[in-house]
């Protein structure tokens, strides 16, 4: 065949491939903007934290007032009281103290009711969080109707730090450093003091935390502290599910190892993670991603710093395959994070972090797509316990975003955006409302809402997405995007006390979903505007005592799910282990 002759030929399939891309509105859609459940700047935001460590709380064992027991005959000695002078009482004034027996004051009492009063004002101590305080009656004799109460406001004495974790040398003084915060000012010991000391320490990696108190053989009112510590060197997790979408993968493999200050040894995390989608064969992917972060403690208050890098490969499947339709997102970021307010019934962090995200997408019309994103983004989480309607545990979290044209980021007006009107110095506010209501010992119920706000049109990995496991779960991942968007959910979960062998902890639960999201650049009402809806019934469980299992059928219930073209119910599996 002659140049000239294949010259010719390419050009004929190259119009060809074209006019069939006219014809087919998926297609047509892949040569200007790739749906969202084929996005490759979308994988990351899905994926990222699938292998985070739950959360434990450590075991703190205070001890109980002890009874202040009156003398036998007590009952037979009466006085009418006029005051009471407090002996070493430094973190209530009299007057303070005088509002638990004001109502006694000018009435006759005996002397079993002073030590009565003296155990009602310990009670108030340690409700206020001041577990060792203890108020003595000591022996006096009462003139004038005065008493004397004794204040023996409890301090900590001596704090070790014990356990096997205390053989990593560069380890040992962080975890010392947040110990001596317990007794930062010398005072009575207070339990919240206590309680951020030892979930600092729980929150580094791979460590569990224990305290044990006992009273001091040196100070009289002092008692020494013993923090035993032990820590997980090594951390994975193993899972399966068919969470994904016919363009990148229905089931997806998750494979997960962490390392705990077992590299540099300064209580540092190392996290590496891989999720793999086949197409047909095991080594043709429509989803490949791969991410490795870095965590370390800064300073003695909490903060810790996180440096993450993650790439993404994907080569979507169904119609999109025809186009070759390949797409690269490379995504670091770097964060600061603080604990403000940590205790176990609330907790405040905020958080500030840069991250920079390049992605790019080509097919063989050819029309390839790149966006550079950089952007800082700060933000908070509030998470608290109440005892609203038999009590409920809530998290909030907001985060503000600003896209900034530093190190090569991409110009507003670029051609070669994956959205025209785009904008890659845009700003955003987001968050996100869930609480958990406890209905009777077996019922629960879970709301959720979350939202996106902008004032311009975004770039594609930037919008808000519904769809998936955790909005929209009848659909798949961002199924539908846009700038602005609300999603909202309700979940009911039955607490089954069923028990056997093969599985433990079983809850059904049954749920509702929806979301809608607004186009700031939409040419048309139609596509200004989008919404679905879906319902469902499941199981969570833990299979053989290892494996979490979830399994769920799910039902779309206003749209068509765009890879199936209809609104048959999808049954959905995931399957994990930790170790």
């Amino acid at each position: 065949m002659t140049h000239r002759s294949e010259t010719i030929l390419r050009s004929l399939l190259s119009s060809a491939l074209i006019a069939v891309a006219i014809g087919s509105p998926s297609l047509a859609l892949a040569q200007a903007i790739t749906p969202g459940a084929a996005d490759v700047g979308r994988v990351e935001d899905r994926v990222q934290g699938q292998t985070q460590v739950p959360a434990s709380t450590p075991d703190i064992q205070v001890r109980k007032a002890g009874a202040t027991v009156a003398p036998a005959g007590s009952e037979n000695v009466h006085f009418t009281l006029s005051s009471i002078s407090f002996e070493g009482a430094t973190v209530y004034s009299p007057a303070q103290l005088e509002t638990e027996y004001a109502n006694r004051i000018g009435t006759e009492i005996s002397l079993a009711d002073l030590y009565g009063i003296a155990a009602q004002i310990t009670a108030k101590y340690r409700n206020d969080g001041y577990i060792l305080t203890q108020i003595v009656v000591p022996p006096q004799t009462i003139e004038g109707g005065v008493a004397r109460l004794q204040v023996v406001e409890g301090t900590i004495g001596n704090i070790t730090v014990e356990g096997d974790a205390t053989k990593e040398a560069n380890a040992l003084p962080l975890m010392r450093r947040y110990a001596a915060g317990i007794k930062k000012d010398g005072g009575p010991l207070n339990v919240a003091d206590l309680e951020r000391a030892l979930l600092l320490i729980n929150d580094l990696p791979g460590v569990s935390a224990r305290s044990v108190i006992s009273p001091s053989p040196t100070t009289v009112g002092a008692a020494d502290l013993a923090i035993v510590v032990t820590r997980s060197p090594f951390e994975g997790l193993v899972g399966i599910d068919n969470f994904g979408s016919r363009y990148l993968g229905k089931w997806e493999g998750t494979a997960a190892g962490v390392i705990n200050s077992q590299i540099f040894g300064y209580n540092e995390r190392v996290t590496g993670q891989v999720v793999y989608a086949p197409h047909g064969g095991l080594f043709d992917r429509e989803l490949a991603y791969g991410s490795v972060a870095y965590w370390a403690p800064i300073g003695s208050l909490g903060t810790g710093v996180e440096a993450l890098y993650s790439y993404t490969n994907t080569k979507p499947g169904l119609d999109l395959r025809a186009l070759d339709v390949l797409g690269k997102s490379q995504y670091a970021s770097l964060t600061v994070q603080h604990p403000f307010i940590r205790t176990r019934g609330l907790n405040l962090t905020g958080r500030a972090l840069f991250d920079a995200r390049s992605t790019t997408t080509e097919n063989n019309i050819p029309d390839e797509r790149e966006d550079h994103i950089r952007a800082l983004r700060i933000g908070g989480r509030l998470e608290f316990i109440d005892s609203l309607f038999s009590g409920g545990a809530n998290t909030m979290d907001l985060e503000l975003a600003k896209g900034l044209n530093i190190f090569g980021a991409s110009d507003e007006d670029s051609s070669r955006l994956t959205r025209p009107d785009g904008n890659p110095q845009f700003f955003k506010v987001e968050g996100t409302l869930e609480r958990l209501q406890h209905l009777t010992s077996h019922f629960n119920i879970l709301l959720g809402v979350k939202g996106q706000y902008t004032n311009s049109a975004l770039l594609s990995s930037e919008e808000f997405g519904v769809g998936g496991s955790g909005y929209g779960r009848g659909y798949d991942p961002s199924e539908i995007t846009g700038d602005d968007g609300f999603a909202a959910k309700v979940e009911v979960q039955w607490n089954t006390p069923l028990k056997s062998e093969w599985f433990t902890s079983p809850q059904v639960f049954g749920f509702y979903d929806a979301g809608r999201v607004w186009n700031e650049d939409a040419t048309t009402s139609g596509d200004k505007i989008n919404s679905l809806a879906s319902a469902g019934l499941g199981l969570r469980t833990d299979v053989v005592g290892s494996f979490k299992t979830e399994v769920y059928l799910a039902r779309p219930l206003t749209e068509e799910v765009g890879t199936e073209n209809d609104t048959d119910s999808r049954f959905y599996l995931n399957v994990s282990r930790r170790f």
